[in-house]
């Protein structure tokens, strides 16, 4: 990648604007991770499955000197060379539309970097199949690194140049914006709430009496519990307020739907944990509290 791409790349950090040097959201951490490992180890968890992360070196520009590195997490489907900086008509209104909507609901607590890419897995040009949210870690060349985001924008959708947006597709483009905003304020804080939500799980499993418990599996179905209510929720807040058209509000509202089931079969397997079938209303009540569980940490 050339330096001038790299150049471009960082100018649309659109957390710029304000203070985004990452704080740890939890008292768990007595200062800021800022090497590469304690970010890993703050950041994600060991049992996630993921390809080594892209590493792209010798950035010779960024948003502040001195910037040398970063790595890609969830990367398995990025060659280096299909990155490139926003530079259609749709790509640029997305850019437009994630700075509106930093300058209106507050800036991340890190840096947001926009990329587009062809998405070798996904083809079909519908609003969650055309954006997604990756981790990325910031490395200087002393080796002082902090986490960010980065949205990738699926280049078979957006890299479309001919015709222009119409006003229904910028609808969607503010639609896609805050929906991707949602994910990347919230990308790396998904480790934690999984650990901690994982924990309480298995402290009410032994005040039950059950002691032996898959750790990595249960932390598997909490962070795939985290997910789908991320999904639902980034779904909800733009979409009572966006003007669509049928097809594409009927094509959201399913996928909505597809992780309200997901959710409530997880829900079921976590409940099922607990030996309670000789307890009218036990199963019901670990439901309640695993839903205040999840709301609540």
């Amino acid at each position: 990648m050339s330096a001038g791409i790299l150049l471009t790349l960082f100018l649309c950090n659109l957390a710029l604007a304000a203070d985004s040097r990452p704080r740890p959201p939890t008292s768990e951490f007595s200062r800021e991770p800022n090497t590469l490992s304690s970010i890993l180890e703050w950041g994600s968890r060991p049992w996630e499955v993921r390809s080594n992360p892209l590493i792209v070196e010798r950035l010779n520009a960024c948003e502040h000197p001195g910037c040398r590195v970063y790595f890609i997490l969830d990367a398995a489907d990025l060659p280096p060379e299909s990155l490139r900086p926003p530079k259609t008509d749709r790509e640029l209104a997305f850019v437009a539309a994630l700075d509106d909507s930093l300058q209106r609901d507050g800036p991340a607590p890190w840096p947001i970097l926009v990329f587009s890419a062809p998405d070798r897995w996904q083809t079909d040009a519908d609003l969650f199949t055309v954006a997604s949210t990756r981790r990325i870690i910031l490395c200087d060349q002393k080796e002082i690194c902090r986490p960010a985001t980065a949205i990738l924008l699926n280049s078979l959708y957006w890299g479309v140049t001919d015709p222009p947006p119409s006003w229904v597709d910028r609808c969607l483009v503010t639609l896609v914006a805050r929906h991707e905003l949602y994910h990347a304020k919230r990308a790396w804080l998904r480790a934690q709430k999984t650990a901690l939500v994982a924990s309480a799980i298995e402290t009410r499993l032994r005040q039950s009496g059950i002691f032996q418990t898959d750790r990595n599996g249960l932390e598997s179905m909490v962070h795939q519990s985290i997910a789908a209510r991320e999904e639902i929720a980034a779904i909800d807040g733009p979409l009572g307020s966006t003007v669509l058209m049928p097809a594409q509000r009927r094509s959201i509202l399913q996928y909505r739907e597809d992780n309200r089931i997901r959710l409530a079969k997880i829900l079921k397997n976590l409940t099922d944990l607990f030996r309670s079938d000789d307890k009218p209303g036990c199963k019901q009540e670990i439901g309640y509290w695993l839903e205040n569980l999840f709301r609540d940490t």
